[in-house]
């Protein structure tokens, strides 16, 4: 199990990680990735530029509590 930090899941979503970061995200994002209350807090107070953006994460930070 891994613990997301909230610069990893925005990095992910910008697409803004070494290509071996994203690679290693994906294979895990969904099956072994946790993201804190916190770190969901942090991630929805971005100041996304787009609707789009704040779409995605947004369902990004739909997942289980660890």
């Amino acid at each position: 199990m891994y613990l997301l930090d909230t610069n990893v899941v925005i990095g992910f979503l910008n697409a803004s990680l070494p290509i071996k970061g994203m690679n290693f995200l994906n294979n895990i994002i969904d099956n072994s990735a946790c993201i804190s209350v916190i770190t969901k807090m942090e991630a929805l107070g971005f100041n996304f530029g787009t609707a789009r953006e704040q779409n995605a994460m947004e369902r990004l930070l739909i997942t289980p509590p660890c």
